[in-house]
């Protein structure tokens, strides 16, 4: 079996780029469907609620939206380091597990979406490293989209580890600028390189 991790920049469009590569028959192991559902858990929901009370909380569950304000606000990046600490261990350990059911089933090849997958070291169950390469403004673009301004994509990617040491642990390079009709050729690319 062999794990391709897929990394980029905020809005780069890997959730376009996955799916095209899931279509043809990879499995998906999403860190962040992980991460939300961890959210779900008593004992995560507990630690969230000491660290920051009721702020992050609707109605009994974990408000996403207020959970970021949290911890990407103008405050600096221990709010995030406490979030990570309380996630991370436990992400690692579900994506560890999955592979795991993925590899004895008997999958050929795995798609590790993990939004720090570098920061995480979740890289190292890797076997390869797809990056997925967007202009700032083409994400800016698609980050407003989804309700963000440029500032706001600028202090959420200045928390990741720089677009160009990314761009350099991969060994391949889809880029997403375009129409959708330019990925299903990256795509093929993709397939010779891994699926051997």
């Amino acid at each position: 079996m062999k794990v391709i991790g897929i990394i980029g920049g905020i809005a780069s469009g890997k959730s376009r780029v996955s799916a095209e590569i899931l279509r043809r028959g990879a499995r998906l192991v999403d860190a962040d469907r992980i991460g939300h559902d961890l959210l779900e858990t008593e004992p995560v929901k507990e630690k969230l609620r000491a660290r920051w009370g009721n702020a992050v909380f609707r109605e009994g569950k974990v408000d996403r939206s207020l959970l970021a304000k949290a911890v990407f606000g103008p405050s600096g990046t221990e709010e995030l380091e406490a979030l990570n600490k309380i996630l991370h261990p436990k992400i690692v350990e579900r994506v560890e597990k999955e592979l795991a059911v993925c590899r004895a089933r008997g999958d050929r090849l795995v798609l590790l979406d993990a939004p720090l997958l570098c920061e995480t070291g979740l890289d190292r169950l890797c076997d390869g490293i797809v990056f997925v390469d967007a202009d700032l403004s083409r994400r800016r673009e698609r980050a407003a989209s989804r309700g963000w301004s440029a500032d706001e994509l600028r202090r959420r990617e200045s928390r990741q580890i720089p677009l160009a040491e990314k761009r350099a642990r991969a060994d391949l390079i889809i880029e997403n600028n375009g129409p959708i009709e330019r990925i299903p050729p990256q795509i093929d690319l993709f397939f010779d390189r891994y699926n051997s």
